[in-house]
């Protein structure tokens, strides 16, 4: 036992023999102080010699460093600094210029969003709760739909999984501002400086992208601080060269050339058209036709050839066309000889005093309601065929309805299936509720989406199912078909929106890039593009063929929901959550002007006559709306807000005659005749809507919301909705 133990005595003395020696920071030497001790020794030095004031201010010194010696800071009371800054910027922008206070008014909300998301992070809710509550209602009427988000955040754990919020930590805020408000801005936060005002240095410098443009500012209309200027907001992605447009690729906006056979064939027909036209009118009135004949009509206001702004037809494979085809196109020019002009009427504006204004243009289109009863508010959405002799509801129940607007039965190519025959049809096939519908040109097929992540193509002559397409990963929420019937495409939950072909069972391309939902989708009536509104308030417009963005539309302030482009192309309409419409000029990429009227709630459907001079809206405020969106006469043409009011033209029925805005509150309502600006439930709006001066007319409903409006060919409008009761 002891030769063992001495052995393994002497394995222990040799391990530690091959050991390195002990490093100075780990050793246990005696005589190593540290400098709190040397700092004790000195003070017991002192005090025993009587040095009393050297000991009183080493304590003090003593007292302001840790044991390493470090300086001891104050802890920082983030909620007072964060106060402090941000009421000082308010106020500092609400005693500046009525000139500037617009622009630097869109400084402040991503400084108030930013600092309320690092007060929630610091782990204390309550002053992040605090300052929310403090000063959120400044942007309520603008950013409403981004406050609601933000709202639900009561921990630093949220901040990481709120959607908002991770939409603003993870993309910069863009602002623009002239140069002028710019360098005013910049004077401030170099005078204030100081942990306040570096506060808001930091989220300008991390979370804000500014961009200073070479021009004036300009004064606006009251209400335009509800409207997001130029590039404001996140568009979900950043320009390299900020709001400049020499950058975005070019679009061909032109419509679609005809094919050069068709336009033979049409020519011919229209030639013995016109023959016949002419042999009549000699046999009735002894004299031939008077005015342009069918042929004429076709050749300078119908007959599309190529140009440069056209996109080939190449480009966009079609099938060959039919006689159906031949016979659209016939149509299609009696319809125009026969369509109402809603330019040629000329009338005398009255002012709100009763004296004539200045001299206006143009007439009111006749608008024809259809009013659905007993929905239980179970029915989503209402489509119109192009002949207008069809109608289709989409309802929660799962299913979608067919009705016919003349009355007749709706017999189905099939004999076993006209058993008990009526005006209206129920498909079954869906397994959860349907939401968009669409008919294709010609009316004989139908479109239908679903909770259940399918669309459905459904015969309009046999009534029945024909195919199911599947692709989307979550509820669809709305589809359309091309303007040649080919080709449709579909919106969804899924953030994505898919272009799909009749022949093929799997989307052609897929659209990815908004942030949220894709609400809407829409066609150019060139075939060439595709646009979509979604609820991140931006709308895209996508190439066809590449299924690439090439246009981003940001402004809105609410979700999207509903858009239509103009008959010539050139410009894009499109709706909000928020009451405001605003139209777009597609080749530039910029808004033109913002529209308002409707009360602070959807609007759910825009549609544009067949010049493209006058749009309707319907909306959940129980009226359909008429607009001037006619060339500008320059009202407020050089202002730069990103929102230019049009020279009112039309003095209609229930319109607002006057100066350039209206407050359509209840007292000006009654003076106007329009009863006030009632909610979806005919309760009357309590927050004051502003009236552009574009904003023609207005049609009460009684407490029926309308969910679609339509131009016909004939340039009459079709209205829906589904009461309420």
């Amino acid at each position: 036992m002891a030769s063992s133990a001495g052995a393994s005595a002497s394995a222990a003395a040799g391990s530690g023999s091959n050991q390195p020696p002990p490093t100075p920071s780990t050793s246990a030497a005696p005589n190593a102080q540290s400098s709190q001790n040397l700092n004790n020794i000195v003070i017991e030095y002192l005090s025993k010699k009587g040095y009393v004031k050297t000991e009183a201010t080493l304590r003090a010194e003593m007292a302001s460093v840790d044991s390493e010696g470090r300086p001891i800071r104050p802890k920082e009371d983030k909620y007072a600094q964060y106060d402090k800054a941000y009421s000082r910027l308010r106020s500092w922008i609400e005693n500046s210029l009525d000139l500037y206070k617009p622009e630097l008014r869109r400084i402040a909300f991503p400084v108030f969003v930013h600092m309320f998301l690092s007060l929630m992070r610091t782990g204390v809710p309550a002053e992040g709760r605090k300052f929310f509550d403090a000063y959120n209602q400044e942007f309520q009427t603008k950013h409403s739909h981004d406050l609601r988000g933000l709202s639900t955040i009561t921990t630093s754990q949220h901040v990481e999984e709120n959607p908002t919020a991770k939409l603003y930590v993870e993309n910069k805020y863009n602002v623009t501002l002239t140069a002028t408000s710019h360098g005013l801005l910049m004077g401030y936060l170099t005078e204030h400086g100081g942990a306040a005002g570096d506060a808001i240095i930091s989220i300008l410098n991390t979370n804000v992208q500014l961009y200073k443009v070479d021009r004036q500012p300009s004064f606006g209309f009251s209400g335009d601080d509800d409207m997001m200027g130029d590039n404001e907001g996140i568009p979900g992605h950043i320009h390299k060269d900020g709001p400049s447009q020499k950058d975005l690729p070019g679009v061909k906006l032109g419509l679609m050339p005809m094919d050069k056979d068709l336009i033979a064939d049409v020519e011919f027909e229209l030639s013995a058209e016109d023959n016949r036209e002419k042999e009549r009118r000699e046999a009735e009135l002894g004299a031939g036709s008077s005015g342009p004949g069918f042929l004429e009509t076709f050749q300078q206001h119908i007959k599309r050839e190529e140009s440069e702004d056209t996109p080939m037809r190449d480009d966009i494979p079609l099938p060959p066309y039919k006689q159906t085809d031949i016979d659209a196109e016939i149509k299609s020019v009696k319809d125009y000889r026969d369509r109402f002009r809603l330019t040629n009427i000329s009338m005398q504006a009255k002012t709100q005093t009763g004296t004539e204004g200045p001299a206006m243009t143009g007439a009111l289109p006749s608008v024809l309601t259809y009013t659905f009863h007993n929905t239980n508010d179970n029915m989503h959405r209402v489509a119109f065929s192009e002949d207008t002799t069809l109608c289709a509801t989409s309802h929660a129940e799962s299913y979608v309805q067919i009705w016919s607007l003349k009355g007749e039965k709706l017999y189905s190519a099939n004999p076993m299936e006209n058993e008990n025959v009526g005006t209206t049809r129920r498909y079954l096939g869906h397994a959860g509720a349907c939401y968009g519908i669409s008919f294709t040109p010609d009316a004989k097929w139908l479109l239908s989406t679903s909770e259940d992540r399918t669309i459905r193509l459904w015969s309009l002559q046999t009534h029945t199912a024909l195919v199911a397409y599947k692709g989307h990963d979550s509820p669809v929420w709305d589809v359309a078909w091309g303007p040649f019937g080919h080709y449709f495409a579909s919106a969804s939950w899924d953030r994505t929106a898919r272009i799909w072909s009749t022949e093929q069972i799997g989307p052609l391309r897929i659209l990815a890039g908004h942030l949220e939902s894709v609400n809407r989708v829409a066609w150019h009536p060139n075939s060439a593009y595709v646009f979509t509104g979604s609820t991140d308030k931006t709308l895209r417009m996508w190439d066809m063929q590449q299924g690439a963005s090439v246009r981003l539309f940001n402004g809105h302030t609410s979700p999207i929901r509903c858009l239509e482009v103009s008959p010539n192309g050139q410009y894009l309409a499109s709706g909000a959550d928020d009451g405001t419409i605003s139209i777009w000029d597609i080749k530039m990429g910029r808004r033109i002007k913002t529209m308002r009227g409707h009360a602070r709630i959807p609007v759910w459907s825009v549609t544009w006559s067949m010049e493209g001079q006058v749009l309707v809206s319907g909306a959940a405020d129980n009226t359909i709306r008429v607009w001037s969106v006619g060339e500008d006469k320059g009202n407020n043409a050089s202002n730069n807000s990103g929102t230019v009011g049009a020279e009112m033209v039309i003095n209609g029925i229930g319109g607002l005659p006057g100066d350039a805005t209206t407050k359509v509150d209840s007292a000006t309502a009654g003076a106007a005749g329009l009863g006030g600006v009632l909610g979806a439930k005919g309760r009357k709006d309590k927050k004051e809507v502003i009236a552009t001066n574009d904003h023609l007319a207005v049609y009460h409903t009684k407490k029926t919301p309308i969910y679609t409006v339509k131009f016909t060919k004939k340039n009459l409008v079709l209205a829906a909705g589904a009461y309420l009761p």
